[in-house]
């Protein structure tokens, strides 16, 4: 047919304007390239005949129609849809699939596309047994081209004359199943990983190499050995010649391949041989069966310990699973689950509709875990044996007890979570020298958030900085305990930093690095401008969360003379982004710290309580003070100022009055604090109060009671 002829018309439903969008592109590239596409959405005020008649009558005279397939389609097509819900597809699916029942399920006219997020069991029931097309790349668009154009890349060849051949040797085992030796999937459902099966398919059958070897690389907890099964499992067809199985940590691997040659296949090495490298070598070359091996080794700590029994052969496929990464083979690494995986893998587990009856606490508690895969099977496990337990006290028991909770603590037989997560983080910590533990530890003081490197160095000012980043890089990276999140940004995941923390906890250095983080934070803290720019506060914005803990949760490590930094930072921060409420809360945080280190007289409270008039001033009088908020910061300048005998009964303005400029030159000297000129003065006067006490008539009191008054 010629394309200019074609009509197609594209079926699909609204999931969302992103989806329509993309739907939108497909027509208008198919337009573009000749093909007369009809899609509702060039019907922007709808068609004259109703809806219903417009889709009938397209349905029915296109030539090919496009079914574009997703969760939300399948539903509706197979009528699993809510009552009132996407009429338009379900009336489209009915005569779709009337006209397959018309035609005796023969198909010549529908074809499913798939988007590349979109899964193939989307693919309505009726339509799975034919070709169907998923859109990637542009290859996959010229592939659904020349199907829609008749347009075949491959034509058979003129046929020509038979050609004699004498037959094969019939096998006689063809009902027996490869030899394997493959530990069982654990109970949980598998979510979240077919792009990890893809990708390994990649590497081991896609590298064009004499022999294929990968490494899946991931922290511990993450579920490489989950996925190194259920790839192994799923691929039995593709390695006839059979699947070798080996645990390497702590567990002799020469052994291990013997064993199965002679239980699985038979094969025993001769005696003349000794060597355990050399017997398993003999294994590899006299390894029976047609067709592909794989060699699967499991928790590899080191290359050494498997380099010298690695099968040189073309026939064995290799596949490592580590947390360290190893030079020279190819990686793909493993993260936890994304957020939407995470909860489908808890409602596996502790049911849907236990999930549906919370979603926010359920969404809570895979935060809390991380997203991490054996941390949710546990969860899991434990909450589906507690069938009254709500999600909420669950996270509350998880927060009290932390890592050491029973429920983050394996059953016997629970699938491959033979660990609890402590456990398996333990592992790591094993392999750790002295400066990874002390570097680990550090950052888990740090919030859960990209920690800015510099800062890090920070905290050591008397170390190397290079010899820092080979404890980062060669320590904690290596062996999956910290995440690189950008250019020069690092993280720990969530429970990895509770382990970390637990270390902390039982060491008696634990004061030193919490006064070390906190003066790091402050120094960081000080460089913040008091009117910050676009690109400072593009700088200085990584460093916000980490500000917030070393000021909420850790401001007793602070040392005196940078107590309120933090508070100060903050303060500027928001309010350089217009977040006044936030740099009100926190310049009020930074008063009450102070006051309650300090006492009610002192410099740092003096400045606080200017950060505040500060503030209000800065608004412009457009923000009205909440009274129970604004007369206890007036009583508390008022009563000091009534304390100290120097209570001003005058309310001018502070630019009308006149001071020393000697005084304010040899104050500024003296203290490196950004004070305004009146806050200077006001510190001043605490000392030599006759000296200045006429200046003191224009202090920081009546500018907050004028903002009480006022709403200024």
């Amino acid at each position: 047919m010629d394309s200019l002829s074609l009509r197609v018309f594209i079926s699909y439903s609204h999931d969302s304007p992103e989806h329509a969008e993309r739907v939108l592109a497909l027509a208008n590239r198919l337009r573009t390239d000749g093909i007369e596409t009809i899609l509702d959405q060039y019907e922007e005020f709808g068609p004259p005949e109703g809806w219903n008649r417009w889709m009938t009558r397209h349905l029915r005279d296109a030539h090919l129609v496009l079914m574009v397939c997703t969760e939300t389609y399948y539903r509706r097509v197979m009528g699993e849809e809510e009552p009132g819900t996407g009429r338009g597809v379900t009336w489209e699916g009915n005569l779709i699939l009337q006209y397959l029942s018309e035609a005796d399920t023969v198909n010549r006219r529908f074809v499913p596309v798939l988007f590349n997020d979109a899964n193939d069991t989307h693919i309505p029931d009726p339509l799975r047994p034919f070709a169907w097309y998923r859109l990637q790349a542009e290859a996959d668009y010229t592939r659904l081209y020349r199907r829609l154009s008749n347009q075949p890349e491959v034509t058979a060849p003129a046929l020509g004359k038979p050609k004699a051949l004498p037959p094969r040797e019939r096998r006689q085992d063809f009902f027996r199943e490869p030899p394997q030796n493959i530990p069982l999937p654990g109970p949980a459902e598998f979510v979240g990983r077919a792009e990890a099966l893809r990708g390994l398919d990649q590497q081991l059958k896609g590298n064009g190499r004499p022999t294929a070897i990968t490494s899946v690389v991931g922290m511990g907890g993450v579920g490489k050995t989950e996925l190194a099964i259920r790839y192994a499992r799923s691929r039995l067809n593709v390695y006839p010649a059979g699947v070798c199985w080996a645990k390497v940590r702590d567990i002799d691997l020469a052994n291990q391949v013997l064993t199965f040659a002679q239980v699985h296949l038979g094969l025993v090495p001769p005696d003349t041989l000794t060597e355990a490298s050399v017997r398993v070598e003999y294994c590899w070359a006299h390894w029976p069966g047609d067709g592909q091996a794989l060699l699967v080794l499991d928790d590899v700590t080191t290359w050494k310990t498997v380099q010298p029994f690695l099968p040189k052969s073309r026939r064995f496929d290799t596949l490592i699973t580590s947390r360290k990464q190893f030079a020279g083979v190819e990686t793909l690494r493993l993260d936890v689950l994304v957020p939407e995986a995470s909860l489908a893998l808890l409602q596996s587990l502790i049911g849907t509709e236990r999930c549906a009856a919370r979603p926010e606490e359920a969404q809570l508690l895979c935060e809390w875990l991380g997203h991490l895969p054996l941390g949710l099977e546990l969860v899991g496990s434990y909450l589906a044996a507690k069938q009254d337990l709500p999600l909420a006290d669950m996270r509350a028991r998880l927060e009290a007890k932390r890592l050491a909770h029973r429920a983050l603590q394996p059953d016997e037989g629970q699938g491959t979570a033979a660990r609890g997560v402590a456990a398996a983080f333990e592992l790591s910590w094993d392999e750790l020298d002295e400066p990874g533990r002390e570097l680990g530890c550090l950052l888990s003081l740090f919030a859960l958030a990209p920690i800015p490197w510099k800062t890090v160095e920070a905290c050591f000012p008397d170390r190397d900085a290079e010899g820092l980043e080979d404890v980062r890089d060669g320590a904690l990276l290596n062996v999956s305990l910290i995440q690189r999140k950008g250019e020069g940004l690092y993280q720990l995941h969530q429970l990895v930093r509770e382990f970390f923390r637990d270390k902390l906890a039982s060491w008696g250095k634990a004061k030193d690095y919490r006064r070390a983080f906190a003066a790091a934070l402050a120094q960081a803290a000080s460089e913040v401008p008091n009117t910050p720019t676009l690109d400072t506060l593009g700088a200085f914005t990584p460093l916000v969360p980490h500000l917030e803990e070393v000021a909420q949760e850790q401001s007793d490590a602070l040392a005196d003379d940078d107590l309120v930094w933090p508070f100060i930072a903050l303060q500027r921060l928001y309010e350089g982004q217009s977040i006044f409420l936030m740099a009100l809360d926190r310049a009020s945080k930074g008063l009450s710290a102070a006051q309650e280190r300090f006492g009610p007289e002192h410099r740092d409270v003096a400045s606080s309580l200017n950060n505040l008039a500060g503030l209000y001033r800065a608004q412009g009088g457009t923000r009205r003070l909440n009274r129970s908020t604004s007369r206890p910061w007036r009583c508390r300048a008022s009563s000091w100022a009534r304390s100290t005998r120097l209570w001003p009964p005058v309310s001018t303005t502070w630019r009308g009055c006149i001071a020393p400029r000697a005084a304010t030159k040899r104050l500024s000297r003296s203290t490196s604090r950004p004070w305004t000129f009146w806050s200077r003065l006001w510190v001043r006067a605490i000392r030599t109060q006759k000296r200045f006490a006429p200046i003191l008539r224009h202090s920081a009191s009546p500018v907050l009671d004028r903002a009480a008054h006022t709403g200024g």
